[in-house]
C-alpha cells in the first residue's frame, strides 16, 4: 500500500473517531444538563427600549431630501 492511500486511511479513522467522540460528548453533556448537574446561565434580560420622546424628531423621516 503506497503511503497516500495509508495516510487516507488513517484519516478516515480518525475522523469517524471524532464523530464518535463528538456524538459521546454531547450526550454525556447533555445529559448532565436534563438530571439538573449542570445549570445553564441565565438569560440576560431583553434590553429596554429607548425613551418617547426624542424631542420633535422622528427617525422615520429622511435626513436629506430626495
Amino acid at each position: 500500500m503506497d503511503p497516500l492511500e495509508r495516510v487516507m486511511r488513517v484519516m478516515t479513522h480518525v475522523n469517524i473517531g471524532a464523530a464518535l467522540g463528538m456524538v459521546a460528548w454531547l450526550a454525556w453533556s447533555g445529559a448532565q444538563v436534563v438530571t439538573g448537574q449542570i445549570v445553564p446561565a441565565p438569560i440576560a434580560a431583553p434590553p429596554e427600549a429607548p425613551p418617547a420622546s426624542t424631542a420633535g424628531h422622528c427617525r422615520c423621516e429622511p435626513r436629506w431630501p430626495v
